[in-house]
């Protein structure tokens, strides 16, 4: 029984305004942005954001300081403005007068890393990784979606795309779908054709963007694939060497748990702000959370628990530069996710709870391996078993009014293994899941309208700003064919 069954039996006079201002809040998931005034941290995030902005997303400074560091927290505005070396491709940010900036830099394949506090640019060329070269081919001349050549519209689908057009002309106005709303990209992809698209001025098929927390999904892909491998399995302890010693009780924390959130680890300190953007030993800090809750009894969100599954993946690998190939080799190029990249923090670990950046044309590529069972061109990417198995429901997050008193409005909407499961929702179908993150970002996928819908966004992170999904998803199936 899924959570909106459960919650219609009460009355949709009651229910459904708390419904659409779920779904006015989820269109931010939560990716808890960092609430410290600790100028380092606020310096290494402004460093951060805007070296992958301008070095990797090729934006202009003045445009970012606009967009990617507008809407951020108040605190933030007290941190000078970043200052770039075009030469050695970094952004730095000072925050005191006795201390060194803090400092981002940016490498080829690999995106930009930023420095420990204290670092200096001549400490970047001890960053680890390797990068990764691009399938063979020009995707301007390959057929979608392996590539961008796309189709000639056929007079059938043309007599729709003035309707389609005009939602996605309201998506961008900043007013129809929720006030001060800013939305960069839509994709939308219907039975395997790319039926519509738009962009924000400054942004375009080639522009990446950082996906905030819908990497968790990506992450999840990568967790399956060794799954298929026989490197990992979900029901077994999470291969993490720090949980080893006799009598940790941590040691039986699973996979599993960790995918569905629900490892019982202290909550303080699960947004994970100190790996971001401190530069702080990124192993010592989330492997050292102490066990607050018995492993499975207990949901929480937390970045710390897609980053154990990175911490899991690398020790089950065994080799650094095959894990840092891994999600080249095994998932993105795989499929034609050419422009997404995934950062690595300085001390080689994939930040795959928040800092991927990608492009809404890759992000529709990831949500169609899904539609398709996890199958791409005949070849099978994900195991069998593993796309329903990512829709199956955490058993330890709550549901029905329960998940209500415990997690307020979110509690309407489910969780699975790194996705969110928001079927049910007003003008959602019931079987829907989604990989979501913080400023709007959104990769919905419904498999009985076989439609895959994306959105990236720069919706301010405070503020009370979000984007009306409940209202565009009912202006967008009225104009699909059924």
């Amino acid at each position: 029984m899924t959570v909106a069954h459960n919650v219609h039996a009460f009355g949709p006079h009651l229910i459904r305004p708390a419904i659409a201002l779920l779904v006015a809040l989820t269109g931010c998931a939560p990716d808890f942005p960092p609430e410290t005034e600790d100028p380092s941290l606020l310096a290494g995030n402004k460093a951060g954001i805007t070296c992958s902005a301008v070095y990797l997303a090729g934006r202009a400074l003045a445009d970012v300081r606009v967009d990617e560091l507008g809407g951020m927290t108040p605190a933030a505005y007290a941190v000078a403005d970043p200052e770039l070396d075009v030469a050695s491709r970094s952004a730095s940010v000072r925050y005191a007068a006795d201390q060194p900036p803090r400092i981002a830099v940016y490498r080829d394949g690999l995106g930009c890393t930023t420095l420990p506090p204290g670092a200096t640019l001549a400490d970047a060329a001890a960053l680890p990784g390797v990068a990764v070269p691009p399938p063979p081919g020009d995707p301007s001349q390959v057929p979608w979606p392996d590539g961008d050549r796309l189709p000639d519209p056929d007079a059938a689908a043309a007599s729709d795309s003035g309707r389609l057009a005009r939602v996605l002309e309201a998506a961008f106005d900043g007013r129809s779908y929720g006030a001060q709303t800013k939305t960069i990209a839509f994709v939308v992809v219907h039975r395997g054709r790319l039926v519509a698209e738009r962009y924000r001025p400054g942004f375009g098929p080639h522009t990446q963007y950082r996906t905030w927390s819908a990497a968790k999904s990506i992450a999840s892909a990568l967790v399956g694939i060794l799954v298929g491998e026989g490197r990992l399995r979900v029901a077994e302890p999470a291969p993490i060497a720090e949980w080893r010693a006799p009598g940790d009780p941590r040691a039986h924390i699973t996979l599993e748990h960790l995918l569905h959130m629900s490892s019982g680890l202290e909550q303080r300190g699960a947004e994970a702000d100190r790996v971001y953007f401190g530069g702080v030993d990124a192993v010592a800090e989330i492997t050292g959370a102490r066990l607050e809750a018995a492993p499975g009894t207990r949901w929480h969100y937390a970045n710390r628990d897609t980053l154990l599954l990175a911490r899991a993946m690398r020790e089950a690998i065994g080799d650094d530069a095959a894990y840092w190939a891994l999600p080249y080799r095994t998932l993105l190029h795989r499929i034609g996710m050419r422009s997404t990249v995934a950062e690595l923090e300085w001390g080689g670990n994939f930040v795959l709870s928040s800092q991927v950046f990608s492009t809404a044309r890759d992000l529709a590529r990831f949500g169609l391996l899904y539609l398709n069972d996890g199958i791409w061109n005949g070849r099978r990417i994900l195991p069998e078993g593993w796309v329903a198995y990512t829709r199956r429901p955490a058993p330890a997050r709550s549901t029905g009014l329960a998940a209500l008193w415990r997690y307020r409005v979110l509690g309407l909407m489910g969780y699975g293994a790194q996705f969110w499961l928001v079927g049910g929702l007003p003008f959602v179908p019931d079987d829907a899941y989604a990989a979501m993150g913080s400023r709007g970002q959104s990769v919905v996928i419904v498999p009985s309208r076989e439609l895959v819908v994306v959105r990236t966004a720069l919706d301010p992170e405070v503020g009370g700003v979000f984007f009306r999904h409940d209202r565009f998803m009912r202006d967008l199936l009225a104009v699909l064919p059924e």
